[in-house]
């Protein structure tokens, strides 16, 4: 009898410990899905990203910094935007220094620019990405064919008909800096270009009476640097 009542004992103490298999499996794939974690050079930290899509009107997409110490662990969040899927690129540039990459026009809940745990810092970097698409046209090509030997920058490109893919000529092609517009034109083969233009940032407008409007938020422009943008248009 005695013997049975322990036996009974060492059961009750055990199983609140036991965890079932296939649910664990199913959380930690969830999880999977839903979190990646990318270390430092050092591995004393990590980013975490991780997506709430629960509900996707109020769905937001985060970034966790980690930290792995000897003397404990810890972390906080340090980046939040609004929705899933976004296209948000994050990597270290140094063991304490990490860079976000977001498109522009996202919309930013939460954006620090240090994270810190136990006398440990990480300092955070970002900058803004160009959208790919949009609704009235679409980047065929972006990239930075060459660098000058001088103290201005050029932009360049050719635009086209996105269904009939023929240069679209006469086209308004301008670039904004605050108040100062730089205005231009697409010639007959719908080739545009903006010579001697200081470093800085800049937003891209396109206009053409047959086709809707494109822009580009933000160009950022170095010393030397020749940068081509090639444009499908779409009509109105």
């Amino acid at each position: 009898m005695t013997l049975r009542i322990i036996t009974i004992l060492l059961i009750l103490c055990i199983l609140p410990n036991c965890k079932n298999p296939s649910t664990t499996n199913q959380k930690e794939a969830y999880y999977l899905k839903h979190l990646s974690k990318i270390y430092s050079s050092d591995s004393t930290k990590y980013i975490s990203i991780v997506e709430n899509g629960d509900n996707q009107q109020e769905a937001i997409t985060q970034a966790y910094v980690g930290f792995i110490l000897r003397t404990g662990e810890g972390g906080c969040g340090i980046f939040a935007a609004k929705g899933t899927n976004l296209p948000i690129d994050i990597f270290w540039l140094h063991h304490n220094d990490l860079m976000i990459r977001y498109p522009t026009g996202l919309e930013i809940i939460k954006q620090d620019t240090s994270a810190s745990f136990k006398k440990e810092t990480v300092n955070i970097f970002y900058q803004e990405k160009l959208i790919p698409d949009s609704l009235s046209g679409k980047i065929l090509k972006y990239s930075i064919v060459g660098m000058m030997d001088t103290i201005t920058a050029i932009i360049k490109g050719t635009v086209i008909d996105l269904e009939s893919s023929q240069p679209v000529s006469n086209a308004n092609v301008s670039l904004i800096s605050g108040l100062v517009l730089f205005p231009n034109s697409t010639n007959e083969d719908g080739v545009y270009q903006f010579n001697h233009i200081n470093a800085g940032n800049y937003r891209f407008h396109l206009s053409s009476a047959e086709y809707n409007d494109f822009e580009i938020d933000t160009i950022k422009l170095k010393n030397g640097e020749i940068k081509e943008f090639n444009i499908g248009l779409i009509k109105k």
